[in-house]
């Protein structure tokens, strides 16, 4: 409950970790995966994985009265925030060529839609 009152304060610093690792980002293989901040090495996009599984919860959680009438045009409608973050977090995390994370994530928010019941032909579309 405490951590819904600060998810889009994560959301926010997330995406701006993930703007800065691609600007001042450091990895093998001119990758950018890695920031380095006071002394500290992070990778933004293990965070982001993280926000974003909370993130997807949270607004599951805000409109379950809808997932029961989710058709694919009412998916759009409803959870059109989860389409907006989960695109602009994938074209980040793709910018920093870290294709391992977004397959697990991709899962990972898959089987969240699909516990949350939301309908299989949804999902597929």
């Amino acid at each position: 409950q405490k951590i819904r009152n600060f998810i889009f304060i994560f959301v926010l610093l997330t995406l701006a970790l993930l703007v800065l690792v691609l600007i001042f980002g450091q990895g093998p293989n001119n990758t950018k995966r890695w920031l380095s901040i006071a002394g500290f090495n992070i990778q933004p996009s293990l965070i982001a994985r993280i926000v974003l599984i909370f993130y997807f919860a949270h607004i599951l959680e805000k409109r379950k009265q809808k997932i029961s009438q989710t058709t694919p045009r009412g998916f759009i409608k409803y959870f059109f925030p989860l389409i907006l973050m989960s695109a602009l977090f994938f074209t980040l995390i793709l910018m920093e060529k870290h294709l391992s994370i977004l397959i697990i994530l991709g899962l990972t928010l898959f089987s969240l839609l699909f516990l949350a019941n939301i309908r299989f032909l949804t999902l597929i579309l």
